[in-house]
Formats: structure tokens, sequence, C-alpha cells
């Protein structure tokens, strides 16, 4: 019978499989018993001691994770433990060694003092290095040498981690004015110019990293209000700090005088970062003794009677 008539009449169904014989090449279609229709069976699962075999792949492929990787912290959070359902004890049995425990497992755990502090100082480096844009919590993991993600158990974003770096500023700053209150003020217009001198020739030397970094912030602020309102009192405390110093020193000084001076130190100290012998000689910034005193002269002559 043809094979499209065996379809015909039924006795043949169209899931059957057609072979053809080696010796008489003619097609046989070789019917399939029909089967019989499913039924629901309730299996039971099986227990965690039934199957090692699985077990060891889950914990194999665990182990393998980062230990911040989305598997760990979603086991963190619904279990406490590793990842769902493993214990550290698993992984080091499958490993050798336990993953590392992270320094703020849970919301409202303690926080190290120290450990933040230094997290801090390594994102200050790390802007001032990489600026703005290397800036991330891998890149101050590294630069604070401390296991993967602690910086961001810390500060959970960007902008978190930009008002940890600000504020760290911030204190700093304050450190160093507090220091320089504590003295005596310039008694007169040479001690003024060897202040301001020591104060541009520390731009280049220890206060190099910070103050790039607060270059960067600066540019972080002009789109991010919060930010500005931070750094705001470190730049207005110069004015005000830089007036006190000119009136110690003696000089007829105006509000718009100081500001001037101020003014004139702030604008030099992106030119001596970024070290243009071209830009520096031009502006006189090659020589810092004689750009104070010039500076100086042309805001206060000292033929002046006011």
């Amino acid at each position: 019978m043809p094979n499209a008539a065996l379809y015909r009449s039924g006795s043949v169904r169209r899931s059957s499989t057609v072979t053809v014989h080696p010796a008489r090449r003619s097609l046989i279609a070789v019917a399939r018993p029909a089967m019989p229709a499913p039924t629901t069976v309730a299996v039971p699962v099986p227990s965690r001691s039934v199957m090692p075999h699985s077990r060891r792949l889950v914990n194999h492929w665990h182990a393998l994770l980062p230990p911040h990787s989305w598997y760990h912290a979603w086991g963190n959070i619904s279990k406490g433990s590793p990842g769902p359902g493993l214990t550290r004890e698993a992984a080091r049995r499958n490993t050798g060694r336990a993953p590392p425990t992270p320094v703020r497992d849970t919301p409202g755990a303690p926080v190290n003092p120290e450990r933040r502090d230094r997290l801090r100082d390594a994102a200050i480096a790390v802007l001032a290095a990489e600026g703005g844009r290397g800036l991330t919590h891998r890149a101050v993991d590294r630069a604070a040498e401390v296991p993967d993600g602690t910086t961001k158990n810390y500060f959970p974003n960007r902008d978190a981690v930009l008002r940890a770096v600000a504020e760290r500023c911030l204190e700093q700053y304050a450190a160093l004015t507090a220091r320089a209150a504590a003295g005596p003020g310039p008694a007169d217009r040479e001690e003024l110019a060897a202040l301001f001198r020591t104060l541009l020739e520390n731009v280049a030397g220890p206060g190099r990293t910070r103050l790039l970094a607060c270059l960067e912030l600066q540019v972080e602020a002009a789109r991010r209000p919060w930010l500005s309102a931070l750094l705001d009192p470190m730049a207005s405390g110069d004015f005000a700090g830089f007036e006190a110093a000119q009136r110690s020193a003696g000089l007829p000084v105006t509000r718009q005088r100081a500001a001037t001076v101020t003014l004139a130190l702030h604008a030099a100290i992106p030119h001596l970062l970024a070290d243009g012998p071209k830009t520096l000689a031009a502006a006189g910034l090659d020589d810092l003794d004689r750009f104070v005193r010039e500076l100086l002269d042309a805001v206060y002559p000292t033929d002046a009677t006011d």
C-alpha cells in the first residue's frame, strides 16, 4: 500500500517513523503503538542527603561566583548565609577556604571609624589621580587595600562617595585653618608675603592630592547643588582668613582689596597643578616670591596714603 494510503486508512499514525529496508529499497512504515494518556503522579521532593552530587555542583558554582555578586547578596538577605541555603562551612568544604566576610553584613551594624577614614582618604587619592570618571567603588577598594565591596558597604552609591570625599576635605581644611589661627598672624608685609608664598609652594607639594580632589569636587558641584553647599564653607573660609591675615600685617584693607588678593591666589592653584612651563612663565608663577610681592604691590601700593 502506498505511504499516502496508509495515512488515509488510519493504520499508520503521522508520528510514525519511516525506514528504508536495506535489501528491497522500499518504503516500510513502522507503526508505533499508541502511547497511554499522561497521568499526574505526586513525586516527593528528595532531601539534601539523597542528592549529594547536585549539592556539590551548586556549592562548586557558588564558590566560583564573586564574593559580592547578586547571588551572594540574595543569599545574605534571604538566608543570612553566603548563598541561598548554603553555609560558609559548605563553601569551605568544597573550596578549602571560606568566602570573605563583608565589613557590614546587615544594616545598622556599627561603623568602624578607622576603616571609614581609610576609605575616605583612599577616595581622595583616587579622585585626584583618576578624576571623577575613575572614582568607583572598586577603585577605592584597591587604593585602600580592602576586600572588594567594602567601599560599597560604607558608601552605597557614587553620590555617597562624593559626599564622603567632600566631608573629608572639609575636615582637613578645618584642621589646617585651626593650626594657622592658633599661631600669631603676620606682623608686617614681609611676613604676609612669606605666608602666601608658602601656601602656593604647598600646592605642588604636600597639598597637591587634596587640592586636585577639591578641584574635581568643584566640577562635580556645578551639576550637584547639594555638593556645592557642602564645599561653600571652604571657599568662603579662605576669603575671611586671608582678609584677617592682611589686616594682621597692617595693610589698608578693604573688602574689595582683600577679595582681589584671595581670588588671585585661588586662580594660581590650577596653573600650579597643571605645571605648564609657558603658562607659569606668562602668569609670573615661575617665581612664587616675586609673584606674591608684585600682587601685594599692585593691590596695596607702597606709596598709597589710604
